[in-house]
């Protein structure tokens, strides 16, 4: 029996949710960076969110650094959920085409 269009094998459905974990994982995960204004100067510390492109700045003292006047860039905000989701669709669709021929050799088989 030939599967629907939009059913999904429950192996890609594990494989699409241990990529969108670890694409959560990196947005989750603050990248540290330090400025230094000036000779002498204690530097200020950053922490960005976001992959592949931050989206949200704050400094590690807790205070938040404003972009575009909101404290989130909402174009790399909209960019990098763009990024994650063409990421975990070729995921679901690569595994699902691999699966469906491997499926489709045995019938021929059989």
């Amino acid at each position: 029996m030939k599967r629907r269009w939009f059913q999904i094998h429950l192996s890609t459905a594990i494989a699409v949710m241990f990529v969108a974990s670890a694409l959560i994982g990196l947005n989750a995960v603050p990248r540290r960076w330090a400025y230094i204004h000036g000779s002498g100067r204690e530097p200020t510390i950053y922490l960005d969110y976001g992959w592949p492109d931050f989206f949200y700045r704050m400094r590690e003292s807790g205070s938040f650094v404003y972009l575009n006047g909101e404290g989130v860039d909402s174009q790399r905000l909209v960019a990098t959920a763009v990024v994650a989701l063409v990421i975990v669709s070729a995921t679901g669709f690569g595994c699902e085409y691999l699966i469906r021929r491997r499926e489709d050799k045995l019938r021929e088989i059989c």
